[in-house]
């Protein structure tokens, strides 16, 4: 599929880089579950202008009644 970043110079370019995702789903109790997601992205540096690391972090708590 395409993407669609205003940084890329080279668009013809078919490699833009990898990216590594951690998730977490912990469920304490029946009616509660906790999760967490961590992804790191680094970049082909001959892709972007700006070849830095992108982070992503969430965490969230979810209550079920």
């Amino acid at each position: 599929g395409g993407f669609s970043d205003r940084s890329v110079i080279y668009p013809g370019r078919s490699y833009v880089g990898r990216e590594v995702d951690i998730y977490l789903l912990w469920r304490p109790f029946t009616d509660v579950s906790c999760m967490a997601q961590y992804g790191v992205f680094p970049p082909s540096g001959d892709v972007f202008e700006d070849d830095s690391k992108r982070t992503y972090v969430s965490v969230g708590v979810t209550i079920y009644f």
